[in-house]
């Protein structure tokens, strides 16, 4: 098994055989609404990898409409096995926003619209539908994944407005409530580069 480290990422190159000219067209509508570069190849990588080490060698299936929940978890589960749970956050809300696009653009039913993003107490939840979430949200409180996230992603220098977007966050609020543990190590940073002979 490999070591569950957040820096550990995907073989390159990747190829989605018959499922990267939708992830093509993605790539278009996320620069034509003017997202980051960084964004663009977040999200679209999340759906290359999942096609071409999931849907291409695992299953038998050849087109976006044909993928269900049940890819999605095994693939969820797999991440969770192999990387961090930052990792696997971070491609779950990935993949969500290529799915979002895709069911809007071509008008077919969305695999993910059933589940939630994996929240994590001690270990990694193997499956993610919404009642075992919502359970798991109560023991948890709710925030612990989410908290870890939210602080790697803005202390590692992450913008806010794509960890709201990751997120799902629609209002600031939520940036404030989860980014307030990393201001001090962000600043503290900043103080070093700026102050730096």
């Amino acid at each position: 098994m490999a070591s569950k480290s957040p820096r550990l990422r995907h073989p390159r190159p990747l190829d989605a055989g018959r499922f990267a000219a939708d992830i093509a067209s993605f790539e278009l509508h996320l620069a034509a609404e003017n997202k980051a570069a960084a964004t663009i190849r977040i999200y679209t990588e999340a759906p290359r990898w999942f096609a071409a080490a999931h849907l291409l060698p695992e299953t038998d299936k050849t087109r976006w409409d044909q993928v269900d929940v049940r890819d999605v978890q095994r693939w969820m589960v797999w991440l969770l096995r192999h990387y961090s749970e930052t990792y696997a956050y971070q491609q779950y809300r990935s993949l969500q926003q290529f799915f979002r696009w895709l069911a809007a653009e071509d008008e077919i039913a969305d695999p993910m619209a059933g589940l939630r993003a994996p929240k994590v107490a001690d270990k990694p939840v193997p499956f993610f539908t919404s009642v075992e979430l919502s359970k798991l949200e109560k023991a948890c409180q709710g925030s612990t994944f989410r908290h870890h996230f939210s602080h790697t992603w803005l202390e590692r220098g992450g913008a806010e407005g794509d960890l709201m977007e990751l997120n799902g966050w629609s209002s600031p609020q939520m940036l404030q409530r989860y980014g307030a543990s990393a201001r001090g190590a962000r600043a503290r940073r900043h103080y070093d580069i700026v102050m730096d002979d």
